[in-house]
């Protein structure tokens, strides 16, 4: 029976420290892994580290992940089935083929702090993603963290778990002006807000 990695993160940013205060978790995101040594993770998450706001699906290594030094992890392995694993990496074949048609959920992202699911096509949040990824439905890290308590299997030093070596390179570390921001935010809620309206009026 193949088995999929869930990682759940404990991460540096400041985002990161708000939704840990909001949502009163230990951790605030998680993403998933067909390999054991984490050597890459995908999740949806900022695509680049000078803006918190616009994002998508993206895949994870050492230096995205502690950019700002070592982050706590907690790891859990999933046995499923075949055609589980199958769909789920079928699903991340899509995503990393046609980056462009899909779009971080932000606004799912802060309804879910409410409790309340704002699903919308082609938009997820870390743990929409991961919760379709394993043929379950999630809203909240925490959630998600306790129905997959009994997989656990490490939790401590993200870097001691993988031993990976830093390496800040890539688009999330290229600078961005303001404007480069301000006109990157400005497509993200479009195309997200355009989703919003699709699914109200049912054209999606």
């Amino acid at each position: 029976m193949p088995d999929l990695y869930v990682m759940f993160s404990h991460t540096n940013t400041g985002m990161g420290r708000m939704i840990r205060a909001v949502t009163k978790s230990s951790y605030n995101h998680v993403s998933i892994s067909l390999r054991p040594d984490l050597a890459v993770c995908y999740s949806f998450a900022r695509r680049n580290k000078h803006n918190a706001l616009a994002g998508g699906f993206v895949a994870e290594d050492a230096g995205r992940l502690c950019d700002e030094g070592d982050i706590r992890v907690r790891v859990c392995r999933v046995p499923v089935t075949q055609r589980q694993f199958d769909a789920a990496r079928n699903m991340l074949m899509v995503c990393r083929a046609q980056p462009g048609r899909t779009i971080y959920n932000t606004y799912g992202a802060m309804a879910s702090v409410v409790g309340f699911h704002l699903a919308l096509p082609g938009a997820f949040t870390c743990v929409e993603f991961v919760s379709r990824c394993l043929g379950l439905r999630a809203i909240q890290v925490q959630s998600l963290l306790h129905r997959l308590e009994r997989f656990a299997i490490y939790e401590g030093s993200y870097l001691e778990y993988t031993r990976a070596a830093v390496q800040r390179q890539g688009e999330y570390f290229r600078p961005l002006s303001t404007v480069d921001v301000v006109r990157r935010n400005a497509g993200h809620f479009g195309d997200l807000s355009m989703r919003l309206v699709c699914k109200v009026y049912g054209k999606i």
